[in-house]
């Protein structure tokens, strides 16, 4: 509205002083003559300055709506920020909250292991075995290997009670153990224990163990080594290979069988039956199993008594490495 009446007062009181000052010798009849040219300066003077002012005004608001696009921009870049962040923390304490609900389950079964209670120590082995598969799902491979051990450790102590072999109850708990091993070691298990140390060393085994067709390879590792052994070990079908080891190390087998029937050997680490002792109809059977990529089985310091033997289809183990009562040091 104020440049309408700019202009409107322009032309009414411009063109005079502008003819004045253009012509100042002119009559009042050639003024008049030149009062329309002179009108029409100007109104082409106020449409260029009212053009000017247009395009600045123009070019203002243009920078004004840039900036309010870029804050919103950054105000949208801030709030996704903001969301991400909330987003990681509330994931962060999600998996801190699994960790501790885990590490008390993990309390739970420890406590329920050493009961006095057979069928509490029986739900203490599963528990460890869920427990086991949890951290696993949760990328901790390590906290698996935790309840491994604790599971092997109960396998390696003695039985309670005064009896020499080990109570009928005991021996349900301790084949539960051996069960969820089996099945942790299977080929094409999804939650596998296969590169994982199982250390049962010194164990005493005076009971049936089925471990046939299990899986040892990468950094797995299966130890029986000082272990006390009065009956059968089944490990048919098994696959020891890419770095494995299986170890009888210095294990006593007394009327009990190490079976390795048809099993698989390839680029073990090592498959150690140093100073294994087989005696009263203690047995090693390897029908079936296949040597393979230069492994080699020595047994040089492996020994049989005359009531126990080796038994193979074909000379996977040279019999000048076994030894014999005869060959036993003292």
């Amino acid at each position: 509205m104020a440049y309408v009446v700019l202009g409107c007062l322009l032309l009414w009181l411009a063109p005079e002083p502008l003819l004045n000052n253009w012509l100042p010798g002119s009559t009042v009849e050639e003024r008049g003559r030149l009062l329309g040219t002179a009108a029409q300066v100007i109104l082409l003077g106020l449409g260029g300055l009212i053009a000017i002012v247009g395009v600045a005004l123009s070019l203002s608001r243009h920078r004004q709506e840039l900036e309010a696009a870029e804050r919103d921009r950054q105000r949208l870049v801030d709030d996704r920020h903001k969301e991400a962040t909330r987003r990681d923390e509330s994931e962060e304490q999600r998996l801190l909250n699994i960790e501790r609900e885990l590490r008390a389950r993990f309390v739970t079964a420890v406590d329920l292991i050493g009961s006095d209670l057979a069928i509490r120590r029986t739900a203490a082995i599963y528990a460890l075995g869920a427990l086991a598969d949890d951290w696993d799902d949760h990328g901790r491979r390590d906290e698996v290997q935790v309840c491994v051990d604790v599971i092997c450790a109960y396998l390696r102590a003695p039985s309670p009670g005064p009896e020499s072999s080990t109570p009928r109850d005991e021996v349900e708990i301790k084949t539960t153990a051996y069960r969820l091993i089996r099945a942790h070691m299977q080929p094409g298990a999804n939650r596998s224990w296969s590169t994982l140390k199982l250390d049962l060393n010194r164990a005493r085994i005076d009971f049936g163990v089925d471990l046939d067709s299990i899986v040892i390879t990468g950094s797995g590792q299966l130890s029986f080594a000082n272990a006390t052994i009065r009956n059968n070990i089944w490990m048919n079908w098994a696959t020891i290979s890419d770095g494995g080891r299986l170890s009888l190390r210095g294990a006593s087998i007394r009327s009990g069988a190490i079976w390795l029937g048809s099993a698989t050997i390839t680029r073990a680490y090592q498959i150690s039956f140093d100073h294994t002792d087989f005696k009263d109809q203690g047995r090693l059977h390897l029908h079936g199993a296949t040597i393979s990529d230069g492994e080699e089985l020595d047994m040089r310091t492996t020994f049989f008594d005359d009531e126990s033997n080796l038994q193979m289809d074909e000379p996977l183990v040279a019999l000048d490495h076994v030894g014999t009562d005869r060959d036993r040091p003292g």
